[in-house]
C-alpha cells in the first residue's frame, strides 16, 4: 500500500522533478568525455591520485545526471506491462539488461581499477553498442518496423498526449542510453588501447539527434494543449493533494513537462504581478483553493541568471512584498527583493526564442477542450493508477 501511495503521489504531483531535456544533454556531453578520461588516466601509467580523481569526476557526474532523471520503477515495470505493443517490450528488456550488466561490469573497474581481471571482463563491453544504439533510436523517433515511434505510443486517440507517462518513460530510456554510452566509449577505448573514439562520437551525435527530435515532439505536445490547457490547469489546482506553491509547480510540471514554470502565490486574487522583461511568456492567475499567478515557456528555453552579450532578452517578473507569499520554479530564475521599491522580482536573461505559438484561452477550430468533470482526458494518468491499485494493495 505504502509503495502505491509513493506511486500516486509522484504521479499526481509531480513529486519526481522538473525535466528539462538541454540540460540534460549538456549533462551528458560530460559524461561520456568523462568517460574516456577516465579510461586514458588509467591506462597511460598515471599515479593512483590521479586515476581516483578521474573515477570522482566520472561518478558525481552520472550521479547528477541519475538525479534530474530519476524515475519511479514500479511505475515504468507498470507502463511497459500495459504497452500494447510487444515488440517494444522484448526489445527493452533485452537491450536494458545487457546495459545493466555491463553497467555492473564498469562499476567493477572503477571499484578496483588496478585489477586486470576487472579490467579483462569489462573490455569485452564494447560489443553492446548495438543494445545502446537501439535505445538512443527510440530517445530519437526511430520505430521499430510497422509500429509508431516509441513516444507516439502515449498519444491517445483523441490526439491528447499523455504528460506523466511521457515524461517517465523519457527518464528511463535517457537513463540506460547515457549508462550504455559510458560503457561503450570506455571499453571500446580500453580494448583498443586508447586509438579510438567511434563510439563516443556517435554518442555524442545522438544526444544532440535526441534533443532535435525532443523539440519537434514537444513542439507537438503544446500545440495539442493549446486549446484546453487553463480548464486542466484549474482542475488541477483544486485538488486536495495541491496544498502550496510547491505543489501547484509540481503537479504542472509532471502534466506538462513541455513547458517550464514560475508560480507565484499571492495572499489575493488581484494583486498585481506582471512581467517587464523582453522575453514574452504566457500567464494566467488563477483564483483556486489559493491564488497562484503562472508564467510558461517552452521547455527548451535556456534561462541564465546573469545578463551576457549573448542573452538579449530577459523576464522579469515582479510582485509586492505585502501581495507575496511563496513562489516554485524550474526556471533558472534569480529572485532578488528590493526594499526601497517593497517588491520582489524574478529575474532570468536568454538568447532562445519561445516556441510556445499558442493563444490561450481556447481558440476556434482546433480540438475539444478537457472535460470539466473531475477528469482528464484519457492521456490522463488516471487511465493507469487504479491498475496500479491493484498491483500494490
Amino acid at each position: 500500500m505504502k509503495v502505491f501511495l509513493a506511486i500516486l503521489m509522484c504521479l499526481q504531483l509531480g513529486t519526481c522533478s522538473g525535466l528539462l531535456v538541454p540540460d540534460i544533454a549538456f549533462l551528458a556531453y560530460d559524461v561520456i568525455t568523462l568517460g574516456i578520461d577516465f579510461i586514458d588516466r588509467l591506462t597511460s601509467g598515471d599515479d593512483l591520485g590521479k586515476v581516483q580523481e578521474s573515477i570522482d569526476n566520472l561518478q558525481n557526474s552520472v550521479n547528477e545526471l541519475h538525479g534530474k532523471l530519476d524515475y519511479t520503477t514500479q511505475i515504468v515495470e507498470h507502463l511497459i506491462h500495459l504497452m500494447n505493443q510487444q515488440p517494444y517490450k522484448i526489445s527493452l528488456s533485452q537491450h536494458v539488461e545487457k546495459i545493466k550488466s555491463c553497467k555492473t561490469d564498469l562499476e567493477n573497474v572503477l571499484q578496483k581499477p588496478t585489477s586486470t581481471a576487472a579490467r579483462e571482463n569489462f573490455r569485452k563491453c564494447y560489443d553492446i553498442i548495438g543494445n545502446v544504439r537501439a535505445i538512443g533510436g527510440y530517445l530519437s523517433g526511430h520505430a521499430i518496423v510497422g509500429l509508431p515511434p516509441f513516444f507516439e505510443l502515449y498519444r491517445h486517440k483523441d490526439g491528447y498526449y499523455r504528460g506523466p507517462a511521457i515524461k517517465t518513460m523519457f527518464q528511463y530510456l535517457y537513463t540506460y542510453f547515457i549508462d550504455g554510452c559510458t560503457v561503450v566509449v570506455a571499453a571500446e577505448r580500453l580494448a583498443f588501447c586508447r586509438s579510438s573514439t567511434l563510439y563516443k562520437e556517435e554518442c555524442l551525435k545522438t544526444v544532440a539527434d535526441i534533443n532535435s527530435y525532443i523539440r519537434n515532439f514537444y513542439r507537438k505536445c503544446i500545440t495539442q494543449s493549446c486549446y484546453w490547457f487553463h480548464s486542466q490547469a484549474t482542475e488541477l489546482f483544486n485538488r486536495p493533494e495541491v496544498v502550496d506553491v510547491s505543489s501547484a509547480n509540481n503537479v504542472l510540471e509532471n502534466n506538462f513537462p513541455w513547458f517550464q514554470f514560475l508560480v507565484i502565490q499571492s495572499s489575493a486574487s488581484d494583486s498585481t504581478v506582471d512581467n517587464d522583461g523582453t522575453f514574452h511568456v504566457n500567464s494566467k492567475t488563477f483564483a483556486v483553493q489559493k491564488t497562484y499567478h503562472i508564467f510558461w515557456t517552452d521547455s527548451f528555453v535556456r534561462f541564465v541568471k546573469n545578463s551576457t552579450d549573448g542573452n538579449k532578452q530577459f523576464i522579469n517578473v515582479t510582485i509586492s512584498h505585502g501581495d507575496y507569499v511563496g513562489s516554485s520554479y524550474g526556471m533558472n530564475l534569480s529572485k532578488q527583493s528590493d526594499l526601497a521599491q517593497k517588491q520582489i522580482s524574478f529575474v532570468g536573461y536568454s538568447s532562445d526564442h519561445n516556441m510556445d505559438t499558442c493563444q490561450y484561452p481556447q481558440g476556434s477550430g482546433g480540438p475539444p477542450p478537457a472535460p470539466s468533470n473531475g477528469e482528464f482526458p484519457k492521456t490522463s494518468i488516471f487511465v493507469f493508477v487504479a491498475s496500479i491499485a491493484f498491483l500494490f494493495i
